[in-house]
């Protein structure tokens, strides 16, 4: 049996678009490869990130670029700047309250969790660098 995407105007083999059980046809109307470039697109992973933002942080796409311009598009902690930096600078919280702290690069949001986010973890590191730096 085929069908026709409504995307590419493609006639295209039943197979090559996915389940959808409250059709009639018992398919989606686009092929998967059409679906794949629509969830793929700038659109929609924008879209995705300001919800992601919303419902992670409480952030609206708003408040993460001024907390981005305050930090001078810089990590928190290393001061890197985003366009040093492959992926976007990521939103630090605390685990315990979900309190937004700032912006981090990847490197160093994951340093902050590796070390157990909190001042202790993050001390006991310094005082190890302290005692065992090397020149």
């Amino acid at each position: 049996m085929e069908k026709k995407c409504l995307r590419c105007y493609k006639t295209k083999e039943f197979s090559e678009f996915n389940k959808a059980n409250k059709r009639k046809d018992g398919r989606r109307e686009a092929c998967r490869e059409c679906e794949k470039e629509y969830r793929l697109s700038e659109e929609v992973q924008t879209r995705r990130y300001e919800r992601d933002l919303k419902n992670k942080y409480g952030l609206s796409i708003d408040n993460y670029n001024k907390m981005f311009e305050q930090q001078e598009g810089r990590c928190g902690i290393c001061k890197r700047h985003q366009t040093e930096l492959i992926k976007k600078l990521v939103v630090d919280h605390c685990h315990d309250t979900g309190k937004v702290r700032g912006l981090l690069c990847d490197k160093c949001n994951r340093g902050v969790g590796f070390l157990g986010d909190n001042l202790e973890g993050i001390k006991s590191a310094v005082n190890y660098l302290e005692e065992t730096f090397c020149e």
